[in-house]
């Protein structure tokens, strides 16, 4: 588990031997989670941690923005790719593999670096979002990308666009 990004640069996180659950409050103004550390369970509050680490995935924490808190690092590169929702956690509790076509409930983010607060949604050719708008207008560079996200979404062609290009240099 990290609290910051510096400990996670250095991989100088606090280890726990296992993660338990997380606990949502009616308003998701907080969540806990519950990790086991020496048999014991130990609470930290999403406010307390940038990410951790479970099962070699890397989970980050954000305060709560648009609902979610919790974000599944799919691809880092040029920009960084989330899936935000609890089901890939829930998955990776369960030992269970993801199919070809995702069953579960995910919202796609994306950031520049992989400490910089994500942008949230869809690329959708008719609907004008000021967000992704000025997204776009602050990061140019990235007009190949934005290119193949237009209209897209279904996640696995929302996927394979960040993989493709955050393979290319």
């Amino acid at each position: 588990m990290y609290r910051t990004f510096k400990e996670y640069e250095r991989g100088k996180g606090e280890p726990y031997d296992d993660f338990d659950k997380w606990l949502t409050g009616a308003t998701l103004n907080k969540v806990k989670y519950i990790f086991i550390k020496n048999g014991e369970k130990e609470t930290i509050l999403n406010t307390e941690m940038w990410g951790f680490k479970y099962k070699d995935v890397l989970f980050r924490i954000f305060p709560l923005i648009k609902k979610w808190s919790l974000g599944k690092v799919m691809s880092t590169g040029k920009v960084t790719y989330y899936e935000f929702g609890w089901e890939h956690l829930r998955l990776a509790q369960k030992g269970k593999p993801e199919g070809k076509k995702p069953d579960i409930t995910i919202y796609p983010g994306y950031s520049i670096g992989l400490n910089d607060e994500p942008f949230f949604g869809y690329f959708r050719i008719k609907k004008k979002d000021k967000d992704l708008e000025a997204f776009k207008a602050a990061n140019p560079e990235h007009k190949t990308l934005y290119n193949c996200l237009e209209g897209k979404l279904e996640i696995l062609e929302i996927r394979a666009c960040f993989n493709d290009y955050n393979k290319k240099e």
